[in-house]
């Protein structure tokens, strides 16, 4: 998952906006994985009282004979949280979890499988500001970044499909807007079909599914 903002100076330097996350898990998922949760925030007491985004869950399905798969199957990482008060840092995103599919015959015609990763929560908006630009999307069922939350200037950071995004460094020049960093954007699950014959893929499938040979016992 993403790393959640630290606007801490160090060397006086500064830390600035959390990375964005990785994708999670290997291309296999032999070992059937969920996405990693996104790091937390800081509330003034440490990286504790502002949660990232939890991870995507984890779908396996299995079959001897044929599968026909129709609708929307999303397994999309968490939102980052946004704290309240002064030079407050937002937490990170989740990342997409992992969807498995096997069968000698895989039919994902009217089928859409997703694996996002959930927007980073930005800085505090400030002590008695209300937050107007919207809290961090979790990961979304489309092709459309999940958005990291704008309440103040130290924005979170977009999640996959695309490249996840770092969030925003302090806005310490605006110390009215809070001051704080926002936290980095979820990155990809992963998607595997594991077939031995044939697979009829028509449809969005995101991040790209892994081609697997299947093992019949």
């Amino acid at each position: 998952g993403g790393r959640g903002g630290d606007d801490i100076p160090i060397g006086g330097g500064n830390n600035g906006g959390g990375a964005a996350g990785g994708a999670c898990a290997d291309t296999t998922l032999r070992l059937l994985t969920g996405g990693s949760g996104g790091a937390g925030g800081d509330d003034g007491g440490g990286f504790t009282g502002v949660l990232g985004g939890g991870g995507g869950g984890a779908l396996q399905i299995s079959s001897a004979g044929s599968i026909v798969l129709g609708g929307v199957i999303t397994a999309g990482g968490g939102g980052g949280r946004t704290p309240v008060g002064n030079r407050r840092d937002g937490a990170g995103g989740g990342s997409g979890g992992g969807i498995y599919v096997e069968a000698p015959s895989i039919d994902l015609y009217a089928a859409e499988l997703y694996a996002h990763g959930g927007g980073g929560g930005s800085s505090a908006a400030g002590t008695g500001n209300g937050c107007n630009g919207g809290e961090a999307e979790d990961g979304r069922a489309d092709m459309t970044p999940a958005r990291g939350s704008r309440c103040a200037r130290g924005w979170g950071g977009d999640g996959a499909p695309a490249a996840s995004r770092n969030g925003r460094a302090p806005d310490l020049g605006f110390p009215d807007h809070g001051g704080g960093a926002g936290g980095g954007g979820g990155g990809f699950g992963r998607i595997v079909m594991a077939y031995a014959v044939t697979t009829n893929i028509a449809k969005q499938v995101s991040p790209l599914a892994t081609n697997a040979t299947l093992l019949m016992k």
